[in-house]
């Protein structure tokens, strides 16, 4: 829905749009990787792409 905003937006909206977008996924990839770490301990399995790497690829 954003990105139809954002289609004849000026810049400066443009800006505003991707600097939400960043935030929006920097929470949830905080959040997710702190149920996975729990998930991890309960279950004593690995799940791959929530081990650090991925996660600060994704939120930087």
């Amino acid at each position: 829905m954003l990105e139809r905003y954002a289609w004849k937006a000026s810049p400066l909206q443009k800006l505003v749009v991707v600097e939400v977008l960043e935030a929006t996924a920097t929470f949830f990839f905080e959040a997710a990787l702190a149920v996975v770490m729990e998930l991890q301990e309960a279950t004593n399995k690995e799940y791959v792409y929530f081990e650090g790497g991925c996660v600060g690829w994704e939120s930087h």
